[in-house]
């Protein structure tokens, strides 16, 4: 009762929490069976709950068993909250000779067909690779279908966690959902040691192909440099749209493997083009300006833009004004708590979710009780939680409105600054052009001489 709740309070919570938001491979999940959905690791508390809604099954979390506690605590996450206390030797070492109580709730929940939810890289980082996968989900896939040789054997679903930014409200989510995993071959394998890490191996590759990889952390900064300033012109070339975030993240894979090619090939053009796009950076930052805003620029005004915005600004005011509390409550607690970079996401969103509920039940019954509303005021929940999503598309539409007349006037003011940052701009387009084409010409041949 309590998990299918909170199962509907996040998914109105995702829905506002992230400006876009997709999930692809939801077919590929099958119905029934026993199944273990691996991911990656990025934002905490979030991912869990994303992966939860992105997946068409009930799922059993495996959990750090520092934050499941003891006790009522324990006991309440257990039952309500299906989850399952994982004891770590880095966190808790003393607990760790329970973990074989564990393995075998696991095999009892596998043995009756249910699903859990493992994030095998072990602890939350907030980075845009996948780090080496523990060898907890092989050991348990082999040793659940051996315990349960009656059942189907276990299957393997690797998800992708892909975030924009995490911890930024408003900001986008793409999951994607692998090919299921079957583990036939490894049960038959007769060392089990090597069961075990080949299928870990195995589980590594498929869930690495769900996510964005970069293998090396000092081009961090530089690919997302090179993502802001091509993305626009690659989806122009291949004919998508901004909300296409499928396409997006294929765009983001083809570049970090370009740029491990050319590294491995042509390390000297990828240095000249890293010091021109930290020139063009820089030039932007003493412009107070940024690559959206000038994406923003091509755009430009148009006068019904002003009177849609004029004539639904009332709607916008009622939204903010009946969500402005609790969101703002929600940030200045979520400020106000000194925690780890990978949980703010996740803190902001579940304080930022109850922040809501309360405020709009506690407004409801207010309202049913005092006014002549009555039973109508159950309705206000659901009306102010629309004029909320309302209010914050108004805003963004609002804001890019506002941005682009500000930049036409920057343009006028220092007319020559930035158009020199626009040409280095176009050049570092036309370099990137010319490497992805020369980066389909090297595949192509090595593509070839494989054949």
């Amino acid at each position: 009762m309590i998990y299918r709740l909170l199962r509907f309070i996040f998914r109105l919570t995702l829905n506002a929490y992230f400006r876009r938001k997709r999930i692809t491979g939801q077919a590929k999940v099958p119905n029934d069976g026993p199944l273990i959905f691996v991911a990656n690791h990025p934002s905490a508390f979030m991912d869990p709950i994303a992966v939860g809604l992105a997946v068409n099954r009930d799922l059993h979390f495996i959990a750090a068993g520092e934050y499941v506690g003891t006790g009522l605590k324990a006991k309440f996450f257990k039952n309500q909250l299906h989850m399952i206390p994982v004891f770590r030797p880095s966190t808790m070492p003393g607990d760790t000779h329970k973990n074989k109580e564990m393995f075998e709730q696991c095999y009892k929940h596998l043995g009756q067909g249910k699903s859990l939810l493992i994030f095998p890289e072990g602890n939350s980082i907030t980075e845009r690779r996948l780090r080496e996968l523990r060898t907890g989900v092989a050991r348990m896939a082999i040793g659940a279908s051996k315990a349960n040789p009656e059942v189907k054997a276990v299957q393997i679903v690797p998800v992708g966690l892909n975030y924009s930014d995490p911890h930024e409200f408003r900001s986008d989510l793409y999951v994607q959902i692998g090919d299921p995993i079957a583990i036939d071959d490894f049960l038959a394998m007769s060392d089990e040691r090597e069961a075990v890490r080949s299928l870990t191996d195995l589980v590594s590759s498929e869930l690495q192909a769900t996510v964005l990889h970069n293998e090396k952390e000092h081009y961090d900064h530089f690919l997302e440099q090179v993502e802001r300033i091509y993305q626009p012109h690659l989806r122009e070339v291949m004919g998508l749209n901004e909300d296409d975030l499928q396409g997006g993240h294929v765009i983001q894979k083809t570049l970090i493997s370009a740029l491990k090619h050319f590294d491995r090939h042509q390390p000297e053009k990828v240095i000249a083009l890293k010091t021109k796009t930290e020139t063009y950076s820089k030039n932007l930052k003493s412009l107070q300006l940024n690559e959206e805003s000038l994406n923003e620029l091509k755009i430009g005004n148009k006068a019904y833009e002003a009177i849609g915005l004029l004539l639904l600004s009332p709607l916008f005011i009622l939204g903010f004004l009946l969500n402005a509390l609790p969101y703002f409550l929600a940030r200045v607690i979520v400020q106000a708590l000194k925690i780890r970079d990978s949980f703010l996401g996740s803190l902001a969103m579940t304080i930022g979710a109850f922040s809501f509920l309360i405020w709009y039940i506690a407004g409801g019954l207010y309202l049913g009780f005092n006014t002549p509303l009555s039973w109508y005021a159950a309705a206000i929940p659901f009306i102010a939680y629309g004029l909320g999503i309302f209010a914050l598309k108004f805003g963004g539409l609002a804001s890019r409105f506002v941005l682009r007349r500000r930049l036409r006037q920057q343009l006028q003011d220092d007319q020559e600054s930035v158009i020199k940052t626009l040409q280095l701009r176009q050049e570092i387009v036309a370099d990137l052009e010319e490497l992805r084409l020369a980066f389909i010409d090297d595949e192509e041949l090595e593509s070839a001489q494989t054949k």
